[in-house]
């Protein structure tokens, strides 16, 4: 178990860290990010497929000697308006996933209330937990880890996705790994297709526009982005 959890928290400064360092930039940039469909399986899979990269290396067998089977890891995320929960597999499968909308709820305000979306996804998320778990045929004792959105996104809502996976992880003695929004989404390529490094990644989501090339996990050139607004504030405004 030693060499496992070494293994995660390589993972976890290595594969999806709080914030993305770009290459020829000079900086880390912080970017804000809004929810997606789909963003629990996108948070979860490429954990799932570095971590049995980064354990098989010079290793036999996996946590709890379950070498014969690939990593299963529950993904968890509410940054924006959706809650959302999927368990996907290190080769990219979704084994079971649930998403509850608020279109309805932030429609009569012309945009989304943080407050708002914050008190639905704690209506939620027990509920979208439990259906991605039943959806999939296991339960959390089966998971080999548990991986959230760690940001960026609205703070009240990031709030109840990571106490939710940071509560699981506990009781149940799981891994715990942060995930970046736009580093997810960037590796988004690699959840069902075996795409190599190098690649051009263009990401418009949210609060950002920027186009990457992708060079490996944590590592990237920003070619361009935006000189004022985002794509998606202007279609906002």
């Amino acid at each position: 178990m030693g060499r496992w959890y070494s293994a995660l928290q390589s993972i976890h400064t290595k594969c999806l860290p709080l914030g993305l360092k770009l290459q020829g930039s000079g900086y880390g940039a912080q970017l804000v990010a809004q929810g997606s469909l789909g963003g629990a399986a996108m948070m979860a899979t490429p954990c799932a497929i570095n971590a049995r990269q980064r354990y098989s290396s010079g290793n036999t067998a996996g946590p709890n000697s379950r070498a014969d089977r690939p990593l299963r890891v529950l993904g968890i995320e509410s940054s924006c308006d959706d809650t959302a929960a999927a368990v996907v597999s290190e080769d990219g499968r979704i084994l079971g996933e649930a998403i509850r909308h608020q279109h309805k709820v932030h429609e009569p305000n012309g945009g989304i209330v943080p407050g708002l979306a914050a008190e639905h996804h704690l209506v939620n998320m027990p509920d979208v937990i439990r259906e991605a778990l039943d959806n999939s045929g296991l339960e959390v004792s089966d998971l080999d880890a548990v991986a959230v959105t760690r940001g960026p996104g609205l703070p009240a809502s990031l709030s109840v996705c990571i106490n939710a996976a940071k509560t699981l992880a506990a009781v149940h003695r799981k891994p715990l790994i942060g995930v970046h929004h736009m580093e997810a989404h960037a590796l988004t390529a690699r959840m069902t297709a075996s795409v190599p490094f190098p690649f051009l990644c263009v990401l418009i989501s949210g609060g950002h526009t920027l186009s990457l090339v992708v060079h490996d996990v944590n590592e990237y050139t920003q070619l361009g982005t935006t000189r004022d607004d985002s794509v998606g504030e202007a279609f906002d405004k």
